[in-house]
């Protein structure tokens, strides 16, 4: 019986007994049928690199790089642009001194916190200046961020 490849469309024979939803004339043919993907340019540098569905779904802004290197690059470029970051919000609404403690001996430390959990909300009403103490007891008393699998562990 004649059938023909899912990949490369070439004919070939076939025992009635062998012929299945998807057929592939090699082993070869078949490999490639499992390879999922495109390529894309890179955000950076422009280089045509291959990304997988998954990478390309998890990346929350959709910009793509072809090593960590230029995403580095893309980072740095974006934080010296002058774009008013979170971080900045917080620190002018609500000054750079722990909102629980009171902390405010050295400000580099201090952490930006999402009452929300919700990272793009970034209205100053949505965001705690927190040392690290206090930003790690609010993840852990509500169980989430580094302290998220305390929910399944309780059992």
């Amino acid at each position: 019986m004649l059938v023909v490849c899912n990949t490369c469309e070439k004919e070939f024979k076939r025992k009635p007994s062998q012929v299945k939803d998807k057929n592939y004339c090699s082993i070869k043919c078949n490999a490639k049928s499992l390879v999922k993907g495109s390529y894309t340019l890179c955000r950076t540098c422009g280089v045509s690199v291959w990304k997988t569905p998954k990478e390309m779904k998890d990346s929350k802004t959709g910009n793509l790089f072809c090593s960590h290197s230029c995403s580095a690059k893309f980072s740095n470029t974006k934080r010296s642009n002058n774009i008013y970051t979170y971080r900045t919000v917080a620190f002018e609404a609500h000054g750079k001194i722990c909102n629980i403690c009171k902390y405010d001996k050295i400000p580099e430390v201090l952490q930006v916190h999402h009452i929300d959990r919700n990272r793009r909300n970034s209205s100053a009403n949505n965001l705690q200046v927190l040392c690290p103490t206090c930003h790690s007891i609010e993840h852990f008393n509500s169980k989430d961020g580094s302290f998220w699998n305390l929910q399944n562990n309780e059992d």
